[in-house]
């Protein structure tokens, strides 16, 4: 199954989990659905896309996608104990770039498409501003560490069609890492809904190696041997929706 497709599930199911209209015990629990930004190093695999460019004579082949900011989603379910949400997360990231040229007699282009699936857990603590401090309804600010394993997937598509004849090649590749993320966000509530806009900062300090999905030992190199690896290093913005 595609992360695509995965991801797709794994919402409508916790859709479900939203619709619910009470926790199923005493304590508070919390879903939550964050739509959101980042932006994203990926240094590893830009220089494989500018060795692909370099070498892509007599044509050029030119950069008109190079690793930008792109869309982040992100569910979670937490309870809370002590005024602070402890629980899981499931998160999705995904960017990539193009090299492309195209005349009248056809195209030829060069896509790199990242995506990762990120699983751990997370806390949400708030700041809290005064004494008589209520979780559920005050407005307040918090912070939320995260912790978690990163499933890379990436795809390397070469293809061209020159008159009638057309060709299209298609590398699959995998790794694991490990992530951190650190955010500040405000959240506000109106009964059991909850919004938070949020600004933080993703870290994936271990990368393991870029290897073919049917080949562990098969691991991607650039024209200077070095190992490629994704690299989610970045900003990360957005807004969260929650029912408690």
């Amino acid at each position: 199954m595609r992360i695509s497709q995965f991801l797709l599930t794994v919402t409508v199911l916790f859709a479900l989990l939203l619709c619910l209209e009470k926790p199923v015990n005493a304590q508070m629990l919390e879903r939550s659905y964050q739509l959101g930004g980042g932006t994203y190093t990926m240094q590893s695999l830009k220089n494989l896309q500018d060795d692909v460019q370099q070498g892509s004579s007599p044509i050029y082949l030119r950069s008109t996608k190079n690793f930008p900011t792109y869309f982040t989603f992100e569910l979670k379910l937490g309870r809370a104990y002590r005024n602070i949400f402890r629980g899981a997360f499931l998160r999705m990231e995904s960017t990539g770039s193009r090299l492309s040229y195209s005349d009248r007699t056809g195209f030829v282009a060069y896509d790199q498409i990242a995506s990762a699936l990120m699983i751990g857990a997370y806390m949400k603590i708030p700041i809290r501003v005064k004494d008589d401090f209520d979780l559920r309804t005050d407005p307040h600010l918090y912070y939320e560490p995260r912790l978690g394993l990163v499933f890379n997937y990436v795809e390397f598509i070469s293809k061209s069609r020159i008159m009638d004849s057309s060709s299209k090649s298609v590398t699959d590749a995998v790794s694991m890492g490990l992530m951190t993320m650190h955010s500040i966000g405000y959240n506000m509530s109106y009964k059991r809904l909850n919004f938070a806009p949020f600004l933080g900062v993703l870290i994936d300090p271990i990368e393991r190696p870029l290897h073919l999905t049917d080949n562990r030992k098969a691991v991607l190199l650039t024209q200077d041997n070095e190992k490629l690896r994704t690299r989610w290093l970045g900003l990360r913005f957005g807004i969260e929706l929650s029912l408690r």
